[in-house]
């Protein structure tokens, strides 16, 4: 769910990236002998990133159809635009306050790296919630590929893009980011363009940046 202009929430989030530090690992799991970045971190994290982005966040705790404790994530700009994540949602591995509290911590945590690109998403703190039971993403699920051309299908298609330059380019997104505008505002047709239009020539750009690296 999103308001039916989305270009002032792309243009914060590609703000954001251009100066987001990734959290460092702050905690340890016995369970998997392995660091990870706690709830706290990721949201430090965001929260130095999305200064002067006219961006916020607000998380939504609700339970599903199968009565699992779940979350959700409304993403606001200033100017009144909005971006509503589907819900995200877990069973506890056990039924008790502890269990549905782990859940919570997890989905949100979860989530929130996931939205705003946070390197998190390799660890998992949820001792309380079950491993083997993995998130269900209702959004996800109903995806059709003509959501592509959404604002929101086009918003998720510019991260990944983005991740995947970084990683054939063994550099940090922050990098690729500015080299991407870089390139991007010398274009006429990208000074000249919509909002939509240039998105849709930066997203062209990664592809291209993708293929003559591959």
């Amino acid at each position: 769910m999103h308001s039916d202009e989305v270009n002032e929430i792309f243009n914060g989030l590609m703000l954001f990236r251009s100066q987001l530090q990734q959290p460092t690992k702050d905690a340890n799991n016995p369970f998997f002998k392995q660091g990870y970045v706690t709830l706290e971190g990721v949201m430090k994290s965001i929260d130095q990133g999305l200064k002067g982005t006219g961006l916020s966040y607000s998380q939504v705790v609700a339970n599903d159809e199968h009565g699992n404790v779940g979350v959700k994530t409304i993403l606001t700009h200033k100017s009144g635009q909005y971006l509503e994540t589907g819900l995200l949602s877990l069973k506890p591995e056990k039924s008790n306050p502890q269990g549905y509290g782990s859940a919570i911590t997890y989905a949100k945590r979860y989530q929130l790296s996931a939205l705003f690109g946070i390197s998190s998403d390799k660890d998992d703190d949820g001792n309380q919630a079950s491993p083997s039971n993995k998130p269900h993403q209702n959004y996800q699920k109903q995806q059709a590929p003509k959501q592509q051309n959404s604002p929101k299908g086009r918003l998720l298609e510019f991260q990944k893009l983005l991740k995947q330059v970084a990683e054939k380019l063994n550099a940090s997104t922050q990098e690729v980011q500015k080299s991407l505008i870089n390139i991007t505002k010398q274009k006429p047709e990208y000074v000249k363009a919509s909002e939509v239009g240039k998105q849709d020539i930066m997203i062209t750009e990664l592809k291209n940046m993708l293929q003559s690296k591959g």
